[in-house]
């Protein structure tokens, strides 16, 4: 199936972030006296973990976790900006929504409308009864076409015969990102124990190197670090993450971890341990072949006054791959990641801001060859709030292209909100036609979506 296919290379990235991750902060908590080179390599490099957690956010979390037990109400409004014309059509186009959501219940009823100016363009009404997903437009068709989220396999024969329902899921899940991410005090204690021992007794210590006054740049300001280096050879760095792997074939508790991840990120059931293991001795057969010309892999942590300032990986003794910066201004944090291929070079800027009420994320992704992307999203609110506003902003910028999507949506929690339910309305359950009837369905809906079509078009303007 798809995922198979790509998972071979996502599988290798998994096992390199929890081995490696854990490793190092296995190595950085369990270090007694950080006086040696090599113990102050790894004291900043564990640092990086706490870096990347900066996404996390309590008051997010604990807002998301209300939605979950309180019923709410949520008003949004989604436009699209050319910034370059003021005249553009597509300045006038607009889309307002008004959503029920009771998540305890698993009922949620949506109705959303496409405006031209204060012209309303089309309208089109959600409901969700369990796993009953249902959708209809008053121009369109006069009940509620559903379908039932499971047994979508059967559905997707009825739909083509000829299908691979290898790629289609028996029903459609939310992926619980927090459920992929977070690993049992156990698991980490047991990795912690097992890879962080493979690493130091196969890593020597003239590995580990330290340079003195080394001056980097960040964001225009200059700062007079030392650097702590780890430096390998390709053999070394080969047969390191080989023995990883091999090790990693034969731990069970660590292998079943893997695939319960796998199975959260694929939506799929079959994958099991023998499947792991093959792609894993896949991986090592692969970085058997591998030839890097003996060139060195360089792994550096730049700090000052105590605190991590960048990381970097090189490859060779002129080529950096990657670069991670983190600065603390205030309540800013700014964090900026450089990737630097032979084929594209992108620098990624992150922030994130805390207030009294507010939380800001901004990522702006900037292309050297020109273009740029940014996004931010500023929720307002705390968890005991009444009301949030999140306000979400895209822009894509390149040459003389300048667009911006922009959404602000105000969630008021309602103890006290009814939602209306999709029994109360006509609706036509398609997990339970035939085949014949499907085709008959689709064929009737899309003669009236293009008939609509075609008179929105005539009321635009845009045709004679």
């Amino acid at each position: 199936m798809i995922a198979r296919k790509k998972s071979t290379l996502i599988l290798i990235i998994v096992i390199g972030v929890i081995l490696v991750a854990a490793a190092v902060i296995s190595l950085y908590f369990t270090t007694d006296l950080l006086k040696t080179t090599e113990q102050l390599f790894y004291k900043f490099m564990g640092k990086n973990m706490a870096i990347m957690q900066v996404v996390e956010d309590e008051d997010l979390e604990g807002i998301s976790g209300k939605k979950k037990v309180v019923p709410y109400e949520k008003q949004t409004d989604i436009t699209v900006q050319d910034m370059n014309d003021d005249q553009s059509m597509v300045n006038k186009f607009k889309i307002v929504a008004n959503t029920k959501v009771d998540e305890d219940m698993k009922k949620q009823a949506s109705d959303i409308i496409l405006k031209y100016n204060d012209l309303n363009l089309f309208d089109v009404s959600y409901k969700k009864q369990d796993k009953l997903h249902a959708l209809t437009s008053s121009e369109i068709v006069s009940a509620y076409i559903a379908v039932k989220n499971e047994n979508l396999k059967d559905l997707a024969k009825k739909i083509d015969e000829d299908i691979d329902i290898n790629n289609v899921p028996n029903a459609i899940t939310k992926t619980n990102y927090s459920s992929i991410i977070n690993i049992s005090d156990d698991d980490k204690e047991l990795i912690y124990d097992t890879y962080g021992e493979i690493i130091k007794n196969n890593i020597g210590k003239d590995s580990f190197s330290k340079e003195k006054k080394v001056e980097i740049q960040i964001d225009g300001v200059n700062y007079l670090t030392t650097a702590y280096k780890l430096t390998l050879n390709n053999a070394e760095s080969t047969n390191l993450v080989i023995t990883l792997l091999e090790t990693l074939k034969q731990d069970s508790v660590t292998l079943n971890l893997i695939v319960s991840k796998m199975k959260l990120v694929f939506e799929d059931e079959s994958i099991n341990v023998e499947y792991v293991n093959e792609k894993i001795q896949q991986a090592i057969n692969k970085l058997r072949d591998i030839d890097m010309q003996n060139e060195k892999i360089t792994l550096t942590v730049y700090t000052y006054k105590g605190e991590l300032m960048r990381t970097a990986l090189e490859i060779g003794s002129s080529s950096t791959l990657y670069e991670l910066e983190n600065k603390i201004t205030g309540t800013v944090q700014r964090i900026n990641l450089y990737s630097r291929m032979p084929e594209e070079s992108v620098k990624y800027i992150f922030t994130k801001e805390k207030t009294i009420n507010e939380t800001i994320f901004r990522l702006n992704v900037n292309y050297l060859e020109g273009a740029q992307i940014s996004i931010s999203n500023i929720t307002t609110g705390k968890v005991d709030s009444e009301n949030i506003v999140r306000e979400f902003l895209v822009e894509y910028l390149e040459g003389d292209t300048d667009y911006q999507i922009s959404s602000k949506e105000s969630t008021t929690f309602r103890s006290d909100l009814v939602v209306p339910e999709l029994e109360n309305e006509q609706y036509l359950i398609v997990n339970d036609c035939s085949s014949s009837e499907i085709t008959q369905l689709t064929e009737l809906l899309s003669a009236k979506i293009i008939e609509v079509f075609g008179e929105k078009m005539n009321l635009l303007g845009l045709v004679q």
